[in-house]
This record gives structure tokens, C-alpha cells and sequence, in this order.
């Protein structure tokens, strides 16, 4: 039940922030249009306005199915807006911008890009925006979990919007009043904030508001055990999104109706009845799905997958189970969703023991324990076991001492028996009742002394626990931060159709990461290794990954190896800000791909590449220098090579090399490598990164990853 609310949560989210994007962003007549429409437009249009409104409308269009694009898209309007100088048009960029960083999970960038909009449009004329954008700030703090800020926010977008008189915005103020008090069970206070809100809208007629509130009245009655009445307002909301067209608002009304008869279907008495609701729950959740395939939202598709899954499972559809479940876990790895992917293994995990595959369930059980260490850290726990295990033994000890010394106290008392036999009942009587004083004094203090260290263990574990928390989820968000550098799987494939990318960070940051822009008629893509891994490396990569993105769209170069050059250069202008000295920088293979001529230019820092041309490989040399400070600095020079059909370029990092592991425990190293990528190159794509996988987990074994892994392989 938990679990499902957390999922309810993600969804009330959506449709809030969707009641906000119109108060955020300017949006033109062209922000109803398909994205092909919007493409069109950005690639054709002369005026600076239209193609900066352009862009911040695809990015809405897409934030919530591809957020990755989202966030790429709204750099580029606010890098374009910048360049115009109109303020009105940098302030919507920039909150357009720090929206989709909230949607793909990266708060401190959406409050940094939303505050900076803000500043914008307090300065403005009619300070137009202005609310929208304090009222977005207050959400972020809300999907933070940050509630007196989120309150804060809150109130004040709805003082403005009542001196104002916008009663639009108010009933928007007053739903997000609401949901700050249900997601902290002041379900009484969510109740009287939602019906304001309600009030408000059914007096502007404003349908799309309506419906989220019934909705989200709908949770509220659910948590309160009233089924009926939420079903009700599940209907009600159904029906009016599906009058205005929002699948997406009519998927979450379906699927939060085909939980409350699932749950009806787990506590029925009868079959008949238990069978009836299942068939039910089944077809709401289908629908659900259907209609997210259509809107391309990802996160909502797997988690309807794996609920279809687990009602599957409990109704006995063994393969129906088994495919809705393969496809949970496939999105949930493309989308890196750590809390899906745990609901999906668990899911997964019930199924297999469902049907008695034992070793599958025991496998998915401990993909699901992977995940949750990674979301809940619990080796101090382990070490705080172990203080527990070492206070019982030293317990143990006590006891044992103390009988020991009965053991002499009574040996005494015999001996004393035999030589006064007319006192040895009370010699003895004493002895013994000496011994048992002495016995539960012991025990006593041993049992005080215990409980000492247990609640002083409990406490010092609550303040580690806490601690990990706070710790694992900084670097869970830093994880977001580094993702947004990264081109999305579907940017690669549409530039790289027959591809693969294997990216295995150490931790869960990487220094590793890959690059691609795209520049007129040539795709410029690299492999690179910042110094280090973890957060060190991450802080690194992200200063790399922005030099290269600046070196093409800022200084409008295509050439690799005069890219390696000015990026070297912006980096080292990076670092020399500090007042300690940095030697950080990146090893890295870059190419350029002509695509009217088919020639390859490459160039290298410290980092070669290899082609694969029938079974011979060709070297791309690299320079060996690096990206970074270097004590004899050249200009980095290019190798050019035509390519033919069916050639096989590998571009990849020392972490795959460097690896330790086989029956020696030594390096893979370079050269196996090298073999292993012609031995597979004429596999498909998928194919070729499952044995790359397949082979390094095999030779790791139960040894630790020593270094990030990134190799792509490309079919020219």
C-alpha cells in the first residue's frame, strides 16, 4: 500500500506541474503542434524569438517521455536567448529550463535555473511570470520532500495571486497547498485545500483542473479506506480528461482505479468476487498502458508493466506475467530508475517462485537486494551487527565465570563435608546460597552493562544510518546531475543507427562518460576518461563534457584535433580560477564523421581507437598528451580514413583493460581486448555489447571493479 501511494505521488506531480508549465513558459499557438512541426520551424525559421519559443515548446512537448532531450533543447534556447539580450525571452528560457531539470530529477539545477528567472522577472514590466516561477520553485521543493519550503513558496505565489485577483492561479496555489499536507497525512487539511481549489475551478468552468483535483480528492478517500467514494472520483476525472484529450491524465486515472480493485481482488472472501476484480484491474492498467505507449511515457509504462505483472502472476497468466515483466526491467535499465527497477525485480522475483524456478527467483532476489543497498546503504548496519554479536559474546563470558566459581564454591563445600560431617547440611545450605547471591549479581551487571551497549549501538546506528542516507542520496542526485551531460539513447541511435554503448560506472558517478553533437553535415562523437572516478571524477567530467560541447556550438569548430586544443584550453582557464593547483584533465578519443563523403577524422589524447575492416584492425593513433596540464604541450594533429560499408570503429576507455580478475587474478589487459572486439565486430550491435558484458562480469568474477568502463562500437 506504501509503495503505491509513493507511485501516486510521481503521478499527482505530473498533472500539478502540467497546471503550471502554462503560467511558466510563453506559450504560442505553436506549442500544440507535434514535435515534427516544432523541428521544422527550429531548422527553417530567420527571427531569434520564434525559434527560442520553438525550442522551450519541444522541450515541454518532450520532457516528460525523453527529459534527457528536454534539458539538452532548453540549453539551447537559453544559450540563443543570452544571445538576443531580451530578458522576457532569457527568463522563459531559463524557467522553461530549470522545469525540465525538475522532471528529470535534477533539483539543484532546476532551483538554480528557476531562481535566476525569477531575479529576471522581478525586473520586468508587470513582473510577468513572476508567480509561476515561485510556484515552480515551491515544487521542486516539494518533490524534495522539503515541506516548509515548499509551504513557503506556496503561500506566497498565492498571497500574489489573490492581490492579483488571477483566480486561475489561486486554485492552482490551493492544489499545491493540498498536496503538501497529503503527502504528510494531514488528510483533513489536503481535503479542505483540495475542495478550494475544486470550488475555484468549477467556477472558471476550468475543466483540466477539475479533473486533477477529483483525482487527487480520489487518493485522499483511498487512503481513508473509502473505496467507492474515490472510484467516483476517479471517474469523474477520467471523463473530463478524456473529453480534453489528456491520455496522459486519463492513464493515471485508470491505473490509480485499477489499484483500488486489484486491492479489493487481494481481500475477497470468494473467488467469484476475487476473480471479478482482478478482471477489472486488468483492464484499467491495460488501458493505462496503451495509452502511455501513445504518449511515450516511459516511467508510467514501466510501472504499469510491473503492476500488470504482479496481477498476472496472482491470476495465474504465467506468460502474459512473464512478458509485461521483461519489458518493466528493460525500461526501467534504459531510464536508470532505481526505485522501478527494485519494484520490478521484486515483482519479477514473486513470479519466478510463483512457478517453481527457484534459481531465477533467487537471481532477481539478489538483483533486488543490489538495487536497495544502492538506495539503502546498510554496511554500517552490518558493522553495527557485529558490535551486537561481540556485547552478547562478552555476555556469554560472564556467565560462564560465574559458574566456574560455583563449581569451586561447591568442590569446597564437599571437602569442608567430609572433614566436619556435623555441620555439612548447613555449611552446605550456605555455600550454595553464597554461590547463587554471587551468581545473580553477575548476571545482573552483565545484563545492565548489555543493555548499556545495546542503546548506545542503537544510537550510534540511527546517527550512520542517517548519515549513509544523506550521503548515498547527495551522490544519487550528483548521479542526475552527470546523466543530464550524457546524449540520450535515442540522440546517439537516431545520429548512430547501429551502435551500442557499454557504460559501466565504478560508482554511482563516473570520471567515464561519452559526447556527441552534432554539426551540420558531420557528427562529432567521443569516448573520454577524466582523472579519477566517483565524485572526483564526475565534478571533472562535467567540466570536460561542457568544454567540448563550447568548443562546437560556441567557437563553431568541427576539426578533432583543433577541438582537443581550444578544450584544453577552456579547461585550463577552468582550473586556473582556483587558488590550489589543479592537474585534473581527461584522456579521450574524439571523432568527426562526414556523412556526405563517409570520411572518419580522428584524434586522440593519450586514448587511441580501433577499426575493424574484414577481420584486420586498423590503429587510430592518439597523442600522448592529455586534456589538461602537460609539461611539453603540442597541438593535437587528426588521422583521416575513408570508410567502407560494414567497417566497425571501437572507441573505449582503460577500465575494460585494467580490470582485474580470471583464475590468476590478473589485468584482462589491452591487447585481449583488442582481440575480443575483433572476434565479435561481425555480431549485431545488442549482441556485441551483451558479450562485452557478459565476458567482463565472467572475468571480474567476485573481485571489485577497479575503474569505470566505457567502450562504444559503431558500424560504419
Amino acid at each position: 500500500m506504501n509503495r503505491q501511494f509513493c507511485f501516486r505521488r510521481v503521478l499527482r506531480t505530473a498533472a500539478i506541474l502540467l497546471c503550471l508549465l502554462s503560467r511558466t513558459i510563453s506559450v504560442s499557438a505553436q506549442s500544440d503542434r507535434d514535435a515534427d512541426s516544432l523541428l521544422q520551424i527550429i531548422r527553417t525559421t530567420k527571427t531569434d524569438t520564434t525559434k527560442i519559443q520553438a525550442l522551450n515548446n519541444l522541450a515541454v512537448h518532450l520532457m516528460f517521455s525523453n527529459a534527457d532531450t528536454a534539458v539538452i533543447l532548453g540549453h539551447q534556447a537559453v544559450q540563443l536567448a543570452e544571445r538576443t539580450g531580451i530578458k522576457k525571452e532569457i527568463g522563459n528560457s531559463k524557467s522553461t529550463l530549470g522545469v525540465c531539470y525538475m522532471v528529470q530529477g535534477g533539483y539543484d539545477s532546476a532551483l538554480g535555473y528557476l531562481f535566476a528567472a525569477k531575479q529576471i522577472r522581478e525586473n520586468l514590466p508587470g513582473q510577468k511570470g513572476l508567480i509561476g516561477c515561485i510556484a515552480n520553485i515551491g515544487l521542486v521543493y516539494w518533490r524534495q520532500g522539503n515541506y516548509p519550503k515548499a509551504l513557503e513558496y506556496y503561500l506566497n505565489a498565492y498571497d500574489l495571486d489573490q492581490k492579483k485577483g488571477d483566480r486561475e492561479g489561486m486554485a492552482i496555489d490551493l492544489a499545491n497547498i493540498g498536496n503538501v499536507y497529503s503527502d504528510q497525512n494531514d488528510t483533513d487539511r489536503a481535503v479542505e485545500y483540495y475542495s478550494k481549489a475544486l470550488h475555484l475551478d468549477s467556477i472558471l468552468e476550468r475543466k483540466a483542473g477539475i479533473a486533477a483535483m477529483q483525482g487527487n480528492l480520489g487518493i485522499i478517500w483511498y487512503k481513508r479506506g473509502q473505496e467507492s467514494r474515490a472510484l467516483n472520483c476517479f471517474r469523474v476525472a477520467y471523463l473530463i480528461d478524456s473529453a480534453l484529450g489528456n491520455d496522459n491524465a486519463v492513464a493515471r486515472h485508470l491505473g490509480n482505479a485499477g489499484d483500488v480493485y486489484k486491492d479489493r481482488g487481494e481481500r475477497a472472501l470468494t473467488e467469484a468476487s476475487r476473480d471479478s476484480n482482478y478482471t477489472t484491474a486488468l483492464s484499467y492498467l491495460t488501458r493505462a498502458l496503451e495509452l502511455d505507449r501513445k504518449t511515450g511515457d516511459q516511467q508510467q509504462q514501466a510501472m504499469w508493466l510491473t503492476k500488470l505483472g504482479s496481477l498476472t502472476t496472482l491470476t495465474k497468466d504465467y506468460n502474459s506475467a512473464q512478458k509485461y515483466l521483461d519489458e518493466a526491467l528493460l525500461i526501467c535499465k534504459d531510464l536508470n530508475e532505481l526505485l522501478a527497477t527494485l519494484q520490478a525485480e521484486e515483482a519479477t522475483t514473486a513470479y519466478y517462485a510463483a512457478i517453481g524456478q527457484w534459481q531465477k527467483a533467487y537471481e532477481h532476489s539478489q538483483n533486488a537486494a543490489g538495487v536497495r543497498s544502492r538506495l539503502f546503504n546498510d554496511e554500517k548496519s552490518q558493522e553495527l551487527g557485529r558490535a551486537e554479536a561481540n556485547a552478547k559474546n562478552e555476555k556469554q563470558k560472564a556467565l560462564d565465570d560465574a559458574a566456574h566459581k560455583n563449581e569451586i564454591d561447591t568442590a569446597a563445600a564437599v571437602a569442608a563435608a567430609e572433614q566436619r560431617k556435623q555441620i555439612v547440611i548447613s555449611a552446605l545450605a550456605a555455600i550454595l546460597a553464597l554461590s547463587a547471591v554471587v551468581i545473580a549479581l553477575v548476571v545482573f551487571r552483565s545484563l545492565r552493562t548489555t543493555r548499556k551497549q545495546k542503546s548506545v549501538i542503537e544510537e550510534q546506528k540511527l546517527i550512520v544510518e542517517e548519515k549513509n542516507k544523506a550521503i548515498v542520496d547527495s551522490i544519487t542526485y550528483a548521479r542526475r546531475l552527470q546523466e543530464a551531460i550524457l546524449p540520450s539513447v535515442n540522440f546517439w541511435k537516431t545520429h548512430l543507427p547501429d551502435s551500442f554503448i557499454l557504460y559501466k560506472p565504478k560508482d554511482i558517478v563516473a570520471g567515464d562518460f561519452y559526447w556527441m553533437e552534432v554539426s551540420g553535415d558531420r557528427i562529432l562523437f567521443a569516448v573520454a576518461d577524466c582523472t579519477g572516478h566517483g565524485v572526483p571524477g564526475a565534478l571533472v567530467s562535467v567540466v570536460c563534457s561542457t568544454a567540448l560541447s563550447r568548443a562546437v556550438n560556441e567557437f563553431g569548430l568541427t576539426d578533432p584535433g583543433k577541438i582537443l586544443d581550444k578544450v584544453c584550453e577552456l579547461v585550463l582557464s577552468t582550473f586556473e580560477k582556483s587558488e590550489s593547483i589543479v592537474s585534473d584533465g581527461m584522456d579521450i578519443s574524439l571523432c568527426s564523421l562526414q556523412k556526405s563523403s563517409g570520411v572518419l577524422t580522428f584524434a586522440g589524447a593519450n586514448n587511441s581507437g580501433i577499426i575493424v575492416r574484414d577481420g584486420t584492425v586498423t590503429d587510430l593513433p592518439a597523442n600522448k598528451q592529455p586534456v589538461g596540464k602537460s609539461d611539453h604541450k603540442r597541438a593535437f594533429t587528426n588521422t583521416s580514413i575513408q570508410c567502407r560499408k560494414g567497417d566497425v570503429l571501437y572507441l573505449f576507455s582503460d577500465g575494460y583493460a585494467d580490470q582485474f580478475g580470471g583464475p590468476k587474478g590478473k589485468k584482462f589487459k589491452h591487447r585481449a581486448l583488442i582481440e575480443k572486439l575483433n572476434q565479435i565486430s561481425a555480431l549485431s550491435a545488442p549482441d556485441q555489447k551483451a558479450e562485452l558484458n557478459s565476458a567482463f562480469e565472467h572475468w571480474k568474477g567476485n573481485l571489485e571493479q577497479v575503474d569505470d568502463v566505457c567502450i562504444s562500437g559503431i558500424r560504419l
